[in-house]
C-alpha cells in the first residue's frame, strides 16, 4: 500500500481496445493507493503512475500485517477509513456508470 505525501499520481486501466484510460487522479496528502493488496487476492488491475516529483511512502504488505497484530486499535481504525474511503471510491464510480449508460439512452 502507498500513501501520497505530496505531488500526484494518476491511476489507469487497459481499455478492451488497448488504450489507456484514466479512472483517477490523487492528489492530496494522506491520499492512498494498493489497498486492495488486503482484501483481494487477484492480480493488480490498474496501473498508477507517479508526477517524478510525487513522494509517496510505501507500506510492504507484510510490515503491516506485522505492525496490525500488535496493535488492534490502530488495525481496527486504519481499516474503518479505508473502508470509508472505498465506499466512496464506489459510490463515485456508481454514478459514472449510471451517467454513462443514461448517456446512451
Amino acid at each position: 500500500m502507498y500513501l501520497l505525501h505530496d505531488g500526484e499520481v494518476v491511476i489507469e486501466k487497459k481499455a478492451n481496445g488497448g488504450d489507456m484510460i484514466e479512472l483517477t487522479r490523487l492528489h492530496r496528502r494522506g491520499d492512498f493507493f494498493g489497498e486492495m493488496v488486503f482484501v483481494d487476492i487477484l492480480p493488480r488491475s490498474a496501473t498508477v503512475r507517479a508526477d517524478p516529483a510525487a513522494r509517496l511512502i510505501e507500506f510492504p504488505l507484510e510490515a503491516l500485517r506485522a505492525f496490525f497484530e500488535d496493535n488492534r486499535t490502530v488495525h481496527l481504525t486504519i481499516i474503518l477509513n479505508m473502508t470509508r474511503v472505498l465506499s466512496k471510491r464506489l459510490r463515485a464510480a456508481n454514478e459514472q456508470i449510471a451517467d454513462l449508460i443514461s448517456s446512451q439512452s
